[in-house]
């Protein structure tokens, strides 16, 4: 949520809409003093606010739930689902969309299930009847329907309270003194650069901070794929069955500048046979294992320094920029599996990824927006790409990568799991499954 520049002021735009404010003020309290919160049998904590826009509410809702679920408590998320269109329900992951539950309900969906309705109260009472030991809202500070036995308030150090006046004059949704009397202690995210915590006397003030979750590997190269061509370098995928002597082959013949390995890969590689190489860098965690540069690795130690010089203020996409590719310009360097010898490099560019692209949305029109696709094949597979990858992600799909080898076995488990769409797999995948799974049954 944006928020509006004179909230961080008192000057005439915030005055002139202060009796508005005053008056949101008070319904929000006569609301709360009049209505009689109801009770559920199972603790409930509350992580709320006292002020409009982000503060970092839903990372600090995930992080409690998961001290929940280390403690055996089994807790289930209370969300309005707001921006959704569904209510009543509890919140599947594979199968809703963020249209119908709303954005942060399908998110914190991936740290527990999340029952939502705009009750409070009902929503409990749902999760309570699927099997929750605990109960931990995300918002609702100012909801009086459901009774709260721990409230916490998460601030933003870097924001504060801005001119302590009510909507829409400021941003507070409530009167400052009479939200830190209902809650059990405070969060600040980030540096307290307001130095609010001297200002949320009496309540006991806990400090933390947000970082990005490194995404599990199978996701990681994906990312390193795209965010090569965002570059505009070109990608060189390589198969994870290459030995290490044609894995140096290619690295050389492509004239590689920078490679990105998974540890079991690396482990069997050697950086000497790989001279021209400028970087090395662990697909697990983009961790720097050689670099010829040597700041390389006070940058990635301290990228989050760097990253806050060089964007002193909030992030946005207008800081965003992509690399403008042209239709004959080289996208990939795919090499083959290499049969006969050392593998052979393929150059495909930009025009082949479009008009492959362009030739599955025109075939496929059975794919939809939200569908489920399985992605076994492997990125360098140039099929995969195509039709599991970039398909997938043109058409808005959920794309879903196997972790470990695919077998008859895991393949089933991830079909009856996923339900996909769209199967894509080498002939002899295929094969195992009939001899394995089919013609038993049909023998029968």
């Amino acid at each position: 949520m944006k928020t509006p520049s004179f909230w961080n002021n008192r000057g005439l735009i915030s005055s002139l809409l202060l009796p508005a404010g005053k008056i949101y003020a008070g319904l929000t309290a006569l609301r709360l003093k009049c209505r009689r919160p109801r009770r559920v049998n199972v603790p409930v904590v509350c992580i709320g606010n006292l002020t409009a826009g982000g503060t970092g509410k839903t990372p600090v809702a995930a992080a409690i739930a998961e001290i929940l679920q280390r403690h055996g408590l089994n807790p289930f998320f209370v969300s309005r689902g707001y921006g959704g269109t569904l209510s009543g329900v509890i919140v599947d992951s594979l199968h809703h969309s963020a249209a119908q539950t709303g954005d942060e309900p399908l998110l914190l969906s991936r740290t527990a299930p999340v029952s939502i309705n705009p009750d409070r109260f009902r929503a409990a009472e749902l999760a309570v009847s699927n099997g929750a030991k605990s109960i931990v809202m995300d918002d609702g500070f100012q909801n009086p329907g459901l009774h709260k036995d721990l409230s916490f308030l998460v601030f933003d150090g870097g924001v504060g309270l801005g001119n302590r006046r009510p909507i829409p004059s400021g941003p507070l949704r409530e009167n400052l003194a009479s939200g830190l009397k209902r809650a059990d202690a405070a969060i600040i995210v980030g540096k307290d650069c307001c130095h609010l915590a001297g200002n949320l006397s009496p309540l006991p003030v806990f400090s933390a901070t947000i970082e990005a979750q490194s995404p599990s590997l199978p996701d990681k190269p994906v990312i390193a794929f795209f965010g090569t061509l965002s570059y505009g370098a070109v990608a060189v995928p390589i198969l994870h069955e290459f030995k290490p002597d044609n894995v140096h082959h290619i690295v050389n013949h492509s004239e590689a500048k920078i490679l990105i390995a998974a540890s079991s890969n690396w482990e069997n590689l050697n950086e000497e046979m790989m001279p021209e190489l400028r970087l090395i860098m662990l697909l697990d965690d983009f961790s720097i294992q050689y670099s010829k540069d040597k700041e390389m690795f006070q940058i990635r130690e301290h990228i989050g320094d760097y990253f806050e010089k060089k964007y002193p203020e909030p992030f946005s996409r207008s800081d965003i920029h992509f690399h403008i590719e042209e239709p004959e310009e080289m996208a990939v360097l795919n090499y083959t599996s290499g049969t006969t010898s050392f593998s052979k490099g393929v150059m495909i560019p930009y025009r082949s990824l479009w008009s492959n692209t362009q030739f599955a949305y025109d075939n496929l029109p059975f794919i939809h927006p939200e569908d489920n696709i399985v992605c076994m094949l492997p990125m360098a597979h140039m099929y995969g790409l195509a039709f599991e990858i970039l398909n997938g992600i043109n058409k808005g799909c959920h794309i879903h990568f196997l972790t470990r080898t695919p077998s008859p076995k895991i393949i089933s488990e991830a079909f009856a799991k996923v339900k996909p769409a769209l199967i894509l797999a080498v002939p002899l995948l295929i094969e195992k499954i009939i001899k394995n799974k089919v013609f038993p049954e049909l023998e029968k």
